[in-house]
């Protein structure tokens, strides 16, 4: 992370993607083989949920406002997301980070939702 909160250089050469076993509440990630050294100015954790058929669920309901059948899809593993107040946030897309802020009033905060994340730091 750099010293401004935007996300700084990759720790890791390559994305990593993992793999979550089907009914699973908690999952936990061991990055420990990758020797990574936490920078002084921290981390910027990000995460990518991925759209993937295999992980798609399909369910009919009916509009509770138009009375008409309709095709709900959930794409699992859900992820479960606090709101928290923030000054920023930061989204990537087309190749890069980009700061988004309250444009309606630059002096109040934003509510945005925040993955629910623990990181556990050992030595």
């Amino acid at each position: 992370m750099n010293e401004d909160g935007s996300p700084g250089e990759k720790l890791l050469k390559k994305d990593l993607i993992v793999f979550i076993k089907s009914g699973v509440m908690t999952s936990k990630f061991d990055v420990s083989k990758f020797n990574l050294i936490m920078p002084e100015s921290g981390i910027f954790v990000a995460y990518e949920k991925l759209i993937i058929e295999n992980n798609k669920i399909e369910k009919t309901i009916i509009d509770p406002y138009t009375k008409e059948q309709k095709i709900q899809k959930k794409y699992y593993p859900l992820v479960l997301y606090n709101y928290v107040e923030r000054d920023f946030l930061y989204s990537f897309y087309g190749g890069k980070w980009h700061k988004s802020v309250n444009e309606d009033n630059f002096s109040e905060k934003m509510t945005i939702f925040e993955p629910a994340i623990n990181l556990t730091l050992t030595n």
